[in-house]
């Protein structure tokens, strides 16, 4: 099956901190190559323009993930790894793939034939809040919201 091919329905959540509606997309991927701004660009309305700034890519200790601005709206991506941190890039997804799939263990299980030998799933995140602050600013509560929304999903990503 080509990559990104089976993305299952997401689920969409709204809340509010401090009077600032945050809004959170989120989508099981399976079978992905963990490319997250073509994951944008394929399922929001939001077009990466070739003017226009790409995502700033950073890096805590949770992982990757890519904050941008479009249509007056601060958006935090990323995806949630099955294993290992957040990803933005297919690069980085790769990098998890092989330091955490390429176990003994696995490619045990998928010589029997019970186990596929990287796990190319992840939990595609979509965080937005209005830009009714500065960018850098906006940035800082969406990093907030994210911290605590990855804690809580990595600890129950779907189980094979």
């Amino acid at each position: 099956m080509p990559y990104g091919k089976l993305i299952l329905p997401g689920m969409h959540y709204r809340y509010q901190q401090n009077g600032i509606p945050l809004e959170i997309d989120m989508r099981y991927e399976i079978n992905t190559a963990g490319d997250v701004k073509q994951l944008i660009e394929m399922h929001t309305d939001v077009k990466f323009l070739p003017n226009q700034p790409m995502p700033i890519i950073r890096e805590n200790k949770l992982g990757f993930y890519g904050v941008y601005v479009y249509r007056q709206q601060a958006y935090l991506d990323a995806c949630i790894n099955p294993s290992g941190g957040s990803t933005f890039t297919s690069a980085q997804f790769d990098y998890n793939r092989i330091h955490y799939d390429l176990q003994f263990q696995r490619l045990l299980l998928w010589l029997l034939g019970r186990q596929e030998l990287r796990d190319n799933r992840c939990l595609w995140t979509h965080l937005s809040i209005p830009l009714n602050q500065s960018a850098p600013d906006a940035y800082s509560t969406l990093e907030q919201a994210w911290l605590s929304w990855y804690k809580w999903w990595q600890t129950r990503f779907p189980k094979l």
